[in-house]
C-alpha cells in the first residue's frame, strides 16, 4: 500500500509526530517528575601518618643522585642502609623542597562531595582523609587542567608487606596526569631513620610504578613516614629486578611546622 502525503499536510504530519514525542518524553508513568540525584557529603577522619591540617609545611633538602648504581643481581632491601649512601659524605648540594597544605577544597565525584586538603608540592595534590584511609583525588589546578579521580594512598590500617591498590598525581612535559601505581605496599614498621630534623622511627611505604610498558624497569619510591609528624624520608630509584638499580633523588627532612603548633 503506498502512502502519499503532499504540501501543507507534510507540515501537518511533522508538528503531530514532533508533540507526540514531547508528551512521550516528558511522560514519567510511575514514578512521577524526575528528579535530581542527592549529593552526599563523605566525612573526614585522621590519619597517623597524614596530618591534614592547613598550615602545616615540611621542608626538604633534596639530593639529586648522578653515577651510583648496584648491580647485584641479588639485592633486596633490608632497610636504609641497603642503598648504601652516606648522606654526611654527599657531594652533591641540595635544593631546598617545600610540602604544604596551603588550603581546603570540597570535590565531588559520583554524587560525592569530598572535604579534601590540598597539598602544595609543586602540584597541588588534594587528598581526603577518611575513616577508611587517606585517598589521592588527582590533581587540582588554578588554570583549568584539574584531574579528578579517586585512589587509596594510605589505608587507615597499613598491613605489612600487603599491596593495595592506589594512584599517583605527576607532571610530565608540561602535563599533567594520574595513573595506577603498579606495586605499593608497606614494607616495615618501626625503621629508624635519621635527618636534619631529628631521628624518626618511621613506617616505610614502597612504591612501584611502571615507567613504560616496553621497558623492563620500573620506578621506585621508599616513602618513609614518622606517625603524627608525616613525610621525613624520600628515596626514588629506577629499577629492573634481579639485574640492576640506580639513583635519581632522595629528600630528607630539614624542618618542619605542623599547623598544632608543633616546629622543629
Amino acid at each position: 500500500m503506498k502512502i502519499i502525503v503532499k504540501g501543507k499536510h507534510v507540515l501537518l504530519l511533522l508538528i503531530l509526530i514532533s508533540i507526540t514525542l514531547l508528551n512521550t518524553n516528558c511522560k514519567n508513568s510511575d514514578n512521577g517528575p524526575l528528579e535530581a540525584k542527592a549529593i552526599h557529603k563523605a566525612k573526614s577522619s585522621s590519619h597517623l601518618l597524614f596530618p591534614a591540617s592547613v598550615g602545616s609545611q615540611w621542608l626538604y633538602d633534596r639530593y639529586k643522585i648522578e653515577y651510583f648504581s648496584n648491580f647485584d643481581k641479588d639485592w633486596n632491601y633490608k632497610n636504609f642502609a641497603s642503598f648504601g649512601i652516606n648522606l654526611d659524605t654527599l657531594k652533591t648540594a641540595p635544593i631546598v623542597y617545600k610540602r604544604e597544605i596551603t588550603d581546603s577544597v570540597n570535590i565531588t565525584l559520583n554524587d560525592t562531595t569530598y572535604s579534601c586538603v590540598l597539598l602544595n608540592n609543586g602540584l597541588k595534590v588534594p587528598y581526603f582523609v577518611g575513616s577508611d584511609g587517606v585517598y589521592n583525588m588527582g590533581i587540582y589546578s588554578d588554570n583549568g587542567d584539574t584531574i579528578l579521580r579517586k585512589g587509596l594512598y594510605l589505608p587507615q590500617s597499613i598491613p605489612l608487606n600487603m599491596p593495595w591498590n592506589g594512584q599517583i598525581s605527576y607532571v610530565q612535559e608540561g602535563k599533567y596526569g594520574v595513573d595506577e601505581v603498579f606495586d605499593r605496599r608497606c614494607i616495615a614498621f618501626n625503621e629508624a631513620v635519621s635527618t636534619p630534623a631529628g631521628n624518626f622511627n618511621c613506617y616505610v611505604i614502597r612504591t612501584r610504578i611502571r615507567e613504560a610498558e616496553d621497558y623492563p624497569g620500573y620506578a621506585e619510591f621508599y616513602d618513609y613516614y614518622a606517625p603524627q609528624i608525616g613525610l621525613v624520608m624520600q628515596v626514588n630509584i629506577f629499577i629492573v629486578p634481579n639485574t640492576y638499580w640506580f639513583m635519581r633523588y632522595i629528600f630528607v627532612l630539614k624542618n618542619y611546622h605542623l599547623s598544632n603548633g608543633e616546629t622543629k
